[in-house]
């Protein structure tokens, strides 16, 4: 009778448990999948820095700039360390310029291809 047991418990256990063996390391069948990756024309990055100019002191940060990444037309102020931050840009060359009063407007070229840091010197006029 033990036996008889043993042996329907162990299949009760069997068919509860599904019949090939799950290591702690392999992905379980009632894993959610995951799902797919954005194509890449999704994705988009951050493009960050600081604007700056050389004095006889050393490297001073510029708040109030406008910067601007123009092919959405996206803008961000630096703050008081000079930082900016413009979010949701696309990968590829962009064109980022920038402005503020009493300096040399400037435009460059960057490319992105995840999140970029791109520091700008400015000259004053």
């Amino acid at each position: 009778m033990n036996r008889f047991v043993v042996v329907v418990t162990v299949a009760v256990l069997t068919g509860a448990c599904g019949s090939s063996p799950v290591s702690p390391t392999s992905p379980s069948a009632s894993s959610a999948p995951t799902p797919p990756a954005a194509p890449a024309s999704q994705l988009t990055y951050t493009l960050s820095g600081v604007v700056f100019e050389l004095t006889p002191s050393g490297v001073m940060p510029i708040e109030g700039v406008q910067v601007e990444e123009y092919d959405r037309h996206q803008f961000a102020t630096t703050d008081a360390n000079g930082f900016y931050r413009i979010s949701g840009v696309s990968a590829g060359r962009i064109g980022v310029g920038f402005e503020r009063e009493g300096y040399q407007s400037s435009r460059s070229t960057v490319a992105v291809n995840g999140d970029t840091r791109f520091d700008i010197q400015a000259i004053r006029r």
